[in-house]
């Protein structure tokens, strides 16, 4: 897997995302460190051949509104995230948090259309190639919903 290059901005925009020499056969994949739930979420991010990649977690989730923003930490640089991506990362790495996640808002360059289209074109081999597939359907006052589907 290719590492993200280095920056010394405080800030990771996703110009410094690691770069997919080929967007309709690579991704990139995140590996969030273990914590409490309610802990920063720490990853670092890579790239890597979909066909080659041993095993990973997708998550499936509803984007949600653009506001409120929260953030994650991707080899020590803030990158913001929507409300409902942070919630899913947090439920994800309590659920075999030693496998790499792939998650759409964050593993897909959003700012760059090629790159989005090409992605959005293999988002099927994503989720079928994935070792599980993980369903956050939100926010819950009953229980946490978070369910791992076949």
């Amino acid at each position: 897997m290719k590492p993200a290059r280095g920056t010394n901005s405080q800030d990771l925009p996703n110009a410094f995302l690691p770069p997919l020499d080929d967007a309709s056969k690579q991704i990139r994949l995140l590996k969030v460190e273990p914590a409490g739930f309610a802990d920063e979420i720490r990853c670092t991010i890579a790239s890597c051949e979909l066909g080659e990649v041993s095993a990973f977690n997708a998550i499936s989730y509803t984007w949600g509104p653009e506001q409120p923003q929260r953030e994650i930490f991707i080899d020590g640089l803030r990158f913001p995230v929507r409300q409902n991506c942070h919630y899913a990362l947090q439920q994800a790495r309590q659920y075999r948090s030693s496998i790499p996640i792939w998650i759409d808002s964050v593993c897909i360059d959003q700012d760059d259309l090629h790159e989005k289209s090409a992605q959005v074109g293999i988002m099927g081999d994503v989720y079928a190639r994935a070792a599980t597939v993980l369903a956050c359907i939100g926010q819950s006052d009953a229980a946490l919903t978070f369910s791992s589907l076949i």
